[in-house]
């Protein structure tokens, strides 16, 4: 691949799928802990700083924010997509009984915290956890992608202010 924001875009999401059969196979519990988005978090910075850097150094070193914003939002973007129909098929293919292995997780966490937030404060956990849909279908698809849009906006935008050198002004004599 030559467009290093394509290359980047496919290598952080293809490392998140492996990242998520990994997990899935250690089990749910592995497959839903937090430490696991702040690892693709990491691994999405990763791959926005080198499409950065390498925008930036096939500029002769140089490239304003908003130039570099482009390749860091791609990157973005396609590693989401790649993540959002990973997450699509695991819950509606693999294993059609991840949503309630996710509300599983999410109750022994609840569980956890019953004496900071009380016995009301679990009644009011338990209300709206039961209302609370857990599968990812099509809506849960679409409304990722929207706000995968929005978050790789803003990482990309906070990236490219970090990779951003412009060229030095020269004085004409």
């Amino acid at each position: 691949m030559e467009n290093p924001s394509i290359k980047y875009g496919v290598y952080v999401g293809v490392i998140g799928m492996i990242i998520g059969l990994a997990t899935y196979v250690l089990g749910t519990a592995a497959f839903f802990h937090w430490s696991k988005g702040i690892v693709g978090f990491l691994i999405l910075i990763w791959g926005m700083v080198m499409a950065g850097n390498a925008f930036r150094d096939s500029n002769g070193g140089y490239a304003s924010w908003k130039e570099i914003l482009k390749p860091t939002f791609i990157v973005g973007i396609i590693s989401g997509l790649i993540s959002t129909v990973f997450q699509f098929l695991m819950f509606n293919v693999v294993d059609t009984g991840l949503a309630d292995a996710q509300k599983d997780a999410v109750l022994a966490t609840a569980e956890g915290y019953a004496d900071v937030i009380g016995e009301e404060g679990m009644e009011t956990f338990m209300d709206n956890l039961d209302a609370q849909s857990f599968g990812f279908g099509p809506t849960e698809a679409i409304q990722s992608i929207g706000l995968l849009i929005i978050g790789a906006f803003i990482i990309a935008a906070i990236v490219s202010a970090i990779l951003k050198r412009n060229r030095p002004h020269q004085d004409v004599v």
